[in-house]
C-alpha cells in the first residue's frame, strides 16, 4: 500500500512541477509585453529556477537554491511589472 501512496504522490508531484512550469511561462508572457527588455533578468532566473523545480524542490541544497530563485525572479518580475492591465480610455457604450 505505501508502494502504491509514492507513486502516485510522485505522479501528482511531476504533474504539479510541470503546471508551475507552465504557469510561470505565462506569467512571464504576461509582464515582457508591458515592460520588454527589462523583464529578461527575472524571466531567466524564474524560468531556471522553474525548471530545476520539476525534480528538486524541497532537498539541501538544490531545492533551496531553486526556491530563492523562484522567489527572486518573482520579486524582478514583480518590480517590473506596470502594476495591472492596460487602461482603456474613452467613451466606450456612450
Amino acid at each position: 500500500v505505501t508502494g502504491a501512496v509514492f507513486a502516485i504522490g510522485d505522479t501528482l508531484g511531476y504533474v504539479g512541477a510541470g503546471c508551475f512550469l507552465a504557469a510561470n511561462i505565462f506569467v512571464t508572457a504576461g509582464v515582457a509585453p508591458h515592460a520588454r527588455w527589462r523583464t529578461v533578468p527575472g524571466a531567466v532566473l524564474l524560468l531556471a529556477a522553474s525548471v530545476s523545480f520539476l525534480d528538486s524542490h524541497i532537498f539541501w541544497p538544490r531545492g533551496v537554491f531553486t526556491m530563492i530563485g523562484v522567489a527572486a525572479g518573482m520579486f524582478l518580475l514583480a518590480v517590473e511589472s506596470d502594476g495591472g492591465p492596460p487602461q482603456v480610455t474613452g467613451s466606450v457604450g456612450r
